[in-house]
């Protein structure tokens, strides 16, 4: 069998690791595999766990592919979408299964049903955000004229699928809103989490020399303005007089209206940190009490946060602020691996914190359940085997 991945990112990076496992057990399985993705700026080891036979990686060279600019997101979501559609439409060996890995880019996934179709190939789409209604939702009315024309190419790109593969229940049932009859090609299947627990390197920062005196929650990631994080800044607001502090990892469109808004707080007990390495972040992580996932209401029915496997592979409990009724927030609650808040209740999340910075051994207290949950929703063989029963499906 041959297959062909298109995704963003290469093997090593967060978002490429799972592609590594599916691949590794296609090539051990002796078929051949194509990976075309964008060229990371970082330097990284792409090497499979296995021999080369039957693999062969193309990395595209973008213009600053790590940016948050849109008009640069927009030039390399095109020149990757049309590049792949090139190389790969007129191979002389036809593929039999043609995956895309990264629904964000928009068009990519419009490019793997032409390309499939031109091979006869089975299409497979990998759906981890709904970019096109965070758009709809966040955008003027000029730039929702244009999303909606891609939301009605990405209609078609549903229909056309032979599988989906989405990483929620809430995820599944906003990709069957667009349809009168619900499809029956939507399988849920978790993220790979890099669950490791090992460290590789020290480094020295000042903000890894924690205080154990100050209770620490940490939030890593994207700082956009879908993750709503003025609401946890507002709740610190409240806590200025305790020892409670915030330390943010990353960056993003919000970051300076973020930066303003905690100046406001007298004991300066919020703090920035821009982005960092792998093991800075597991560093980081491992010095904090909690690890925040925040998501405006309605969010959550178009992506489930990759973030929640960099906390739990550190047995850092989750303090989760998402919508009451979103599966994320039961799925915190239910399988208690930390303390899950409605988005939007200033006095709930200030008294919940409080109350977790008041209690003894808190961490501690969710490591079992944060175990019990990686080996088994979270578990990489039930995952990747998931993948490939998905893949060979005739």
């Amino acid at each position: 069998m041959r297959v062909l991945f298109l995704n963003q990112h290469e093997f090593n990076e967060n978002h490429g690791y799972l592609m590594r496992g599916v691949v590794n057990k296609l090539v051990h399985d002796n078929n051949e595999v194509e990976y075309i993705c964008y060229k990371s700026n970082k330097t990284l080891n792409t090497n499979l766990d296995i021999n080369h036979v039957g693999f062969r990686i193309k990395k595209i060279k973008m213009v600053n592919s790590n940016s948050y600019n849109f008009i640069i997101k927009v030039i390399n979501m095109i020149y990757f979408s049309f590049y792949s559609l090139v190389c790969s439409s007129f191979r002389i060996k036809k593929y039999d299964v043609v995956i895309v890995g990264s629904s964000h880019i928009l068009l990519l996934g419009f490019v793997g049903v032409i390309i499939s179709k031109i091979h006869r190939a089975k299409f497979i789409y990998r759906v981890e955000d709904l970019t096109s209604y965070n758009y709809l939702i966040n955008s003027n009315r000029i730039i929702k004229y244009a999303i909606y024309l891609y939301y009605l190419i990405e209609k078609f790109v549903y229909a056309s699928s032979f599988k989906i593969l989405t990483l929620s229940h809430d995820m599944k049932q906003t990709i069957n809103n667009n349809f009168s009859k619900p499809l029956d090609n939507i399988l849920i299947i978790p993220n790979l989490p890099k669950i490791s627990n090992n460290v590789s390197e020290y480094i020295k920062h000042p903000i890894l020399k924690k205080d154990n005196i100050n209770f620490r929650i940490v939030f890593i990631g994207n700082i956009g303005w879908v993750q709503g994080l003025n609401f946890l800044i507002k709740s610190m607001k409240f806590l200025e007089s305790e020892n409670i502090e915030l330390v943010i990892l990353g960056s993003g469109s919000q970051e300076k209206k973020l930066k303003a808004l905690s100046k406001k707080i007298d004991n300066k007990n919020v703090y920035f940190i821009s982005f960092q390495s792998e093991d800075f972040s597991k560093q980081l992580v491992s010095t904090a009490n909690m690890g925040v996932i925040s998501l405006l209401p309605g969010i959550e029915k178009h992506a489930f946060p990759s973030k929640i496997y960099n906390y739990l592979e550190m047995y850092c409990p989750i303090l989760g602020i998402v919508n009451k009724e979103s599966e994320l927030y039961n799925l915190i609650r239910d399988e208690g691996i930390g303390v899950a808040v409605e988005y939007g209740d200033t006095k709930k999340l200030t008294n919940t914190i409080l109350d977790c910075a008041n209690q003894d051994n808190f961490k501690n207290k969710f490591k079992n359940n944060i175990k019990k949950l990686t080996n088994s929703y979270f578990s990489s063989e039930k995952i990747l085997n998931s993948w490939i029963s998905a893949i060979y499906q005739k």
